[in-house]
């Protein structure tokens, strides 16, 4: 759309909710502005976009920094939530890790990722093909893994929780997780223009 002859894209769901809306630098709170203006330093601004959340707004930036384009998310206080790096960038530890555990694989995306005080890498294995993400920490060891599988893949009494979840449903996605060696399916179950989400352990029994 164009307004106050500014020409801006905006995302709005099936039930009518605004889901996100380009923004301009000058719109975003002053702690916000802050943030932004560190992490771009001697670059460029190449968009940003407001997210509109169910616990508040947050911020996805584009910028081009030494000729790449990469992105970061801030929150609605100016907190740094992820920021993109590319493979040579990232700590020694982290890359050693990369190439010991997926050397023949294609990356996708790297965010370094910043909550409840750690930093990890959550980094895209095979993104055009059976994608999985992992998230390695700074000393390179590897703490999560998730990726799609299909409902035959999973354990017999995990099918029989979704097919009684299900009912009239419909299956969105399906993720195989594992952390701390524990093995769970984070399910998203879809009712008409609604959308439920639940983590089945392997057990078949749904985690509070």
């Amino acid at each position: 759309m164009h307004k106050n002859n500014r020409a801006r894209s905006f995302t709005v769901g099936e039930d009518g909710k605004l889901i996100d809306m380009e923004v301009f630098i000058g719109e975003t709170p002053a702690a916000v502005q802050a943030t932004i203006r560190k992490e771009v330093g001697t670059g460029s601004i190449e968009g940003i976009t407001k997210v509109f959340e169910d616990d508040g707004h947050s911020f996805e930036v584009e910028i081009i920094r030494d000729t790449k384009t990469r992105t970061f998310t801030v929150d609605e206080p100016g907190k740094l939530l992820t920021v993109q790096f590319f493979f040579a960038e990232t700590p020694l530890p982290v890359q050693q890790t990369i190439s010991k555990m997926f050397g023949g694989s294609k990356l996708g995306e790297i965010t370094e990722v910043f909550e409840d005080g750690e930093t990890n890498f959550q980094v895209e294995i095979n993104p055009d093909t059976k994608s999985r993400l992992v998230s390695i920490d700074l000393k390179g060891n590897l703490v999560s893994q998730a990726e799609s599988v299909e409902l035959s893949a999973t354990p017999a009494a995990v099918r029989a929780t979704i097919k009684d979840l299900l009912k009239d449903g419909k299956l969105g996605t399906l993720l195989k997780t594992i952390e701390d060696e524990e093995v769970a399916y984070e399910v998203e179950f879809k009712r008409g223009d609604k959308s439920e989400s639940v983590t089945i352990g392997a057990d078949g029994k749904v985690n509070p």
